[in-house]
């Protein structure tokens, strides 16, 4: 009887066993199950989200290539830009250099027409100093002639009183008369013949008459030096 039941019981454990190993097969193979479901719906996810990135990484791609074109564009339109400003602002800077370099020549020139201009106005006042110097000298010159031209002159007026003098004596010999007869008459005749007394006085009337024109010669240079 004890055999039995042990037996009975070791069957009826056995089939528990196998309920119980049937139920765990059945639960690791619902949640297998539950599991690949869950990865296929999660693979579905990963798939859905995949393409939305694949989606999202060539709209971005597109967004990019338009950006690069619109950044070229863009870069090109202020290069030309750039390039007309730089353009410009060289060719003004040219300008004003060369006005710059117009404004110095002329200032150089300008500088030197003025060193040129003073060196000119030193030298006039150098040889307006001189010429004042020459003009002093000259006026003293003149005024030193100027009293031979009267002393001359004084001596002319006294040449020509002695040859009227003389010249009357002449015609008075020649007309057989004595020399003390004429006026301002003298004693130079006395003791002489009318012949000596003619000689003498043609004699005195050459040295006079050419002493005379060397006082004549001499006031006219005089006269061509004080002018």
């Amino acid at each position: 009887q004890r055999e039995r039941a042990n037996y009975m019981l070791w069957v009826s454990n056995n089939n528990e066993i196998e309920r119980l190993e049937r139920f765990c097969i059945a639960y690791e193979y619902v949640q297998v199950k539950h599991r690949l479901e869950s990865k296929n719906q999660l693979l579905d996810e990963l798939e859905t989200s995949l393409q939305q990135l694949v989606d999202d990484v060539r709209g971005l791609e597109q967004r990019d290539k338009e950006a690069q074109k619109e950044m070229k564009e863009r870069t090109a339109a202020r290069d030309t830009q750039r390039s007309e400003k730089l353009k410009q602002l060289e060719e003004d800077s040219s300008k004003l250099t060369k006005e710059i370099a117009s404004c110095e020549s002329k200032l150089k020139n300008r500088e030197s027409d003025l060193q040129a201009h003073l060196e000119n106005q030193k030298q006039s006042n150098v040889a307006m100093a001189e010429l004042q110097k020459q003009a002093e000298a000259k006026e003293k010159v003149a005024k030193r002639e100027q009293e031979k031209f009267d002393a001359l002159a004084a001596q002319e007026a006294t040449y020509k009183k002695d040859i009227e003098k003389a010249q009357w004596s002449m015609q008075a010999l020649t007309a057989g008369m004595s020399a003390q007869a004429g006026p301002e008459a003298t004693a130079e005749g006395e003791g002489k013949s009318l012949r000596e007394q003619l000689l003498d006085a043609q004699t005195k009337l050459s040295e006079m008459d050419a002493d005379l024109k060397k006082r004549n010669m001499a006031i006219s240079s005089f006269q061509e030096r004080i002018a």
